[in-house]
């Protein structure tokens, strides 16, 4: 009797759609606001596409097969950190290439490359403390102010506030689905564009 075999494309599937879950991608999205805003502030690069974007991107070119994942060589939210990452790097080198960004005579790619590898690096860094800096109650401040409105988000801001800062205890102190969560989470990172990005950089490291 002949058992049945497992596909490489079968098993890569697999991973793929286990390690695809709503915590990994919103992982990679707060890492990926922080990596934008240091590369931002480190060099005169602005970002045109977003977190949300990017993410979507490196996801699609995952399943087409043009970004090559080796599960066995690197979980998937690394290989999504480091296909945003290469994004960037390499818009970095054709702004150099074309001059469509501004940059300094004596300022070549590779220290901006090294940029976005340090900023990628120093993000995987846990957090585990609560944020007690005067900062904090300003932020949440203006995190409010532009989210005027929106119930769900005001209330993750709310969470946050009573040191709520991961997913599930979130979701347990607002009693929200997940689904509603995850809704209003996006609705809160797009909201972070429209803050200071050093501001943002710290609350975004903070809830991490």
């Amino acid at each position: 009797m002949t058992g049945t075999t497992t596909s490489p494309q079968q098993l890569w599937r697999t991973q793929f759609n286990k390690q695809l879950t709503d915590e990994m991608m919103e992982r990679v999205l707060k890492q990926a606001i922080a990596l934008i805003a240091k590369v931002q502030k480190r060099t005169p690069w602005r970002d045109l596409h977003g977190p949300d974007d990017r993410l979507h991107t490196v996801i699609v070119k995952t399943l087409e097969g043009t970004l090559r994942w080796d599960p066995s060589r690197c979980d998937l939210e690394r290989h999504f950190l480091g296909g945003i990452a290469g994004e960037i790097s390499h818009e970095l080198e054709r702004a150099v290439k074309f001059r469509s960004v501004p940059l300094d005579a004596n300022r070549d790619v590779e220290p901006l490359k090294r940029s976005t590898s340090d900023a990628l690096r120093d993000q995987r860094e846990s957090k585990d403390e609560v944020p007690k800096e005067v900062w904090w109650t300003a932020v949440m401040d203006e995190f409010r102010k532009h989210s005027s409105g929106d119930e769900a988000v005001l209330a993750i801001l709310d969470a946050y506030a009573h040191d709520k800062l991961t997913r599930r205890d979130v979701i347990a102190h607002t009693r929200m689905s997940a689904r509603k969560y995850h809704a209003a989470y996006q609705r809160l990172m797009r909201t972070a564009q429209k803050i200071d990005a050093d501001v943002r950089d710290l609350v975004m490291q903070a809830i991490a």
